[in-house]
């Protein structure tokens, strides 16, 4: 059965908890490169420049946490500033999970995360 991004890295998430509470570090450790194999295909550059992260000690099998950085860019093109920003996926029963997206609307980029992370999200994990 095919699972969607978001699914796999709640599953590994979950799984690293319970080798974490049953101190099994090699697991755990095993668990968190899954994590970051996954966290390496999403959406980077464009000014996603910063490292994205999952948080885990605020995400759940029914809330996964994330953070990145943005890098904004003037009218001209230039870099001038960098924000911060908080990612909650949770459970939908009408579109498989809803999205919010926490920080500055800098020029109305919020837009472009939406679609670019749900995207992102949504699309079938190939390593399983």
């Amino acid at each position: 059965m095919a699972t969607r991004k978001y699914e796999r890295i709640a599953r590994v998430l979950e799984a690293q908890k319970n080798c974490l509470a049953s101190n099994n570090g090699a697991w755990a450790e095993r668990h968190q490169e899954t994590l970051d194999q996954i966290l390496a295909t999403a959406p980077h550059g464009s000014g996603i420049d910063g490292e994205g992260v999952v948080l885990a000690s605020e995400s759940t099998p029914q809330r996964l946490v994330f953070h990145f950085d943005f890098h904004h860019m003037n009218e001209r093109g230039f870099y001038e500033d960098w924000s911060t920003y908080k990612m909650v996926v949770s459970p939908s029963l009408t579109h498989g999970f809803d999205l919010r997206i926490y920080g500055k609307n800098k020029n109305g980029i919020k837009e472009y995360f939406y679609d670019i992370l749900g995207q992102w999200l949504n699309e079938f994990d190939t390593d399983i």
